[in-house]
């Protein structure tokens, strides 16, 4: 997905351009203390690997791209 979206936006690469290799990931949780992001991990450890469709995609750019 990332690669097709790369495709049809040649002038934004991923990350700027950083990496080389890009692994998909998904954002489950960003805040907490460690015991909360410990907890979290071994939730989701329970379900992966996640399969889902993917509809839409968010292009975030900026020096605030992060925070949106």
């Amino acid at each position: 997905m990332t690669l097709a979206v790369f495709r049809s936006f040649p002038d934004f690469p991923p990350y700027g351009g950083e990496f080389e290799d890009l692994m998909p990931h998904l954002t489950v949780a960003r805040d907490g203390t460690p015991a909360e992001m410990r907890a979290v991990e071994r939730e989701v450890r329970e379900h992966v690997p996640i399969s889902m469709l993917i509809t839409d995609v968010q292009l975030m750019c900026g020096s605030n791209a992060l925070t949106a």
